[in-house]
């Protein structure tokens, strides 16, 4: 398949021509044109299946090309790259059935799935042609669709219904043979640390695995979905391929993953099944998964495990406790490292037992950062925190990776507490930013995480001041500056440094300065 890319600035069409990875995508051969007479040329020579255009050139502008292609009876998809978003631009490329309409400046992620979504549409029609219009109108759509129904408990699996449904439907699906379960896995983390999005990774992955376990980059019998923090695929297979071979298979898929999507996959083989077995098999072989924490990036034989383990082995969080209080966090680390590849050698480490070894963690945690007046639950609120959080039962090494930041953010942040000066700054700055917003105690502490009685003590020792006296004082100095330029009238002022009460904000102007907001004025 081949990707023609036509853009009057050079640097545009080198830009994209080098973001994009054209091999996850199936694309052969990249061309570019930086004229409209060279895009003709080109199109003429090598027929792209996918045309990326600027709307705006010299000499032929980007719907002048799509209406040469239409007219010609040249099949191909067309993406337009512009800085405009007048709708005559976009009526004109819809008009002349063009794909995609993109506005710039260039977005990789939003282009990518662009050509990802053009690339399967050409599929589509480059099947139509092989194959015929029903089949890949219906025949592709039903049959793919009858699996993930059956998959997913869409209908009941009662052998009388499947039956029906194979019928209803007329797809080819032999009710009577045994099939086998392949189910791969990858942490949702995975892609997006890497620069996909979810659409083109999920695309990538599905085409990946149907091609290396089925042999068909577009087998209508492997699916994609997304559950439990984990990008899956799963293939049906027919019950007489050998285990031996699928095993195969799947190991060429994980270097696959790791060569082309940068990603690494779990490949879990189910049992050879029958039809009204399958929703069944896949929510083994997905229990499998969740509790798989040191297996991660390899191929598991889903008979051979056994019934997955739920038993839930215990800990003694106190000598962690003990380095934690002493403030030791490194060593506190390690000794978790310790305890969890102890657990590990022992065979003992499951979804569970990592469950409670992070509770009991970030219980010590929260007790301490409680004893020097920190708001635990606002200071791990942030993004980085929850994701490290969410990702830590997966595997060891998440857990640890979870368990160094939360210990550092910690320390970090009692040891700034300490320092009265920097918190009082941090303080201060908070409310010049937002002495105009209806501020209450609550919302001045959680600004440095610390609790409001403790917040108070240590501005009152280190100003002499209650906060409301300064915040008081702090509003009345912006209006006196608002009255003195002349741009407001008194109650504009009065709104705009935080009083939505004009005879409220009267009294306390008086009572600051000693004059009326009016005299002041004068």
């Amino acid at each position: 398949m081949n990707v023609l890319i036509v853009d009057d600035d050079i640097p545009t069409t080198q830009a994209i021509k080098d973001s994009i990875d054209w091999d996850v995508l199936c694309i052969g051969e990249v061309y570019t044109a930086n004229s409209f007479a060279r895009a003709k040329k080109l199109i003429q020579e090598v027929s792209p299946e996918i045309i990326v255009c600027d709307i705006e050139m010299p000499k032929g502008s980007g719907i002048d090309l799509i209406r040469w292609v239409r007219e010609s009876e040249i099949d191909s998809r067309f993406l337009f790259l512009t800085c405009h978003e007048d709708f005559i631009y976009a009526s004109e490329a819809i008009k002349y059935e063009a794909d995609a309409y993109i506005t710039k400046p260039f977005d990789v992620e939003k282009m990518q799935t662009a050509i990802a979504k053009a690339v399967q549409k050409v599929s589509h029609q480059q099947e139509l042609t092989r194959y015929g219009e029903r089949w890949a109108n219906n025949a592709h759509q039903r049959e793919n669709g009858f699996w993930r129904d059956l998959l997913f408990h869409a209908f009941s699996p009662d052998r009388h219904i499947i039956k029906g449904e194979i019928e209803n439907r007329g797809v080819e699906v032999d009710y009577s043979s045994r099939y086998r379960l392949v189910l791969g896995s990858v942490r949702e983390s995975q892609p997006e640390e890497n620069g996909w999005d979810a659409d083109s990774f999920r695309y990538a992955l599905r085409n990946l695995t149907s091609e290396v376990l089925s042999g068909n980059v577009d087998a209508v019998r492997t699916l994609d979905y997304q559950s439990r923090e984990r990008y899956r695929v799963v293939s049906v297979l027919p019950g007489e391929d050998s285990i031996s071979g699928i095993l195969d298979r799947c190991e060429k898929l994980i270097e696959a993953s790791r060569d082309c999507l940068h990603c690494s996959i779990t490949c879990y083989i189910g049992g050879k099944t029958a039809l009204t077995d399958l929703p069944g098999e896949r929510e083994k072989l997905e229990e499998s998964d969740a509790y798989n924490i040191m297996r991660r990036g390899t191929v598991i034989n889903a008979d051979a495990l056994g019934e997955v383990p739920h038993a839930l082995y215990s800990f003694d969080s106190g000598p962690i406790e003990r380095l934690l209080r002493e403030e030791r966090g490194v060593e506190a680390v390690n000794q978790l490292r310790h305890v969890l590849e102890e657990l590990s050698a022992q065979d003992k480490l499951n979804r569970e037992t990592m469950q409670s070894i992070q509770h009991d963690y970030m219980q010590v945690i929260y007790a301490i950062l409680y004893d020097h007046d920190v708001q635990a639950h606002e200071l791990f609120s942030d993004g980085p925190s929850q994701k490290l959080y969410h990702a830590s039962e997966v595997s060891v090494f998440d857990m640890m990776k979870w368990a160094s930041y939360i210990t550092s953010k910690t320390f970090q942040y009692i040891k700034e507490s300490r320092e009265a000066d920097t918190i009082v700054d941090r303080l201060k700055r908070f409310i010049g930013e937002n002495y105009m917003k209806r501020l209450s105690r609550d919302d001045i502490a959680s600004s440095v995480f610390l609790s409001p009685d403790y917040v108070s003590k240590i501005f009152r020792n280190e100003t002499g001041q209650y906060i409301k006296d300064y915040m008081t004082e702090l509003r009345i100095e912006k209006a006196k500056q608002l009255l003195r330029e002349g741009k407001m009238n008194i109650s504009e002022v009065a709104n705009s440094v935080g009083f939505d009460n004009f005879s409220y904000f009267s009294t306390i102007f008086k009572k600051v300065t000693g004059v009326s907001p009016s005299e002041y004025k004068r």
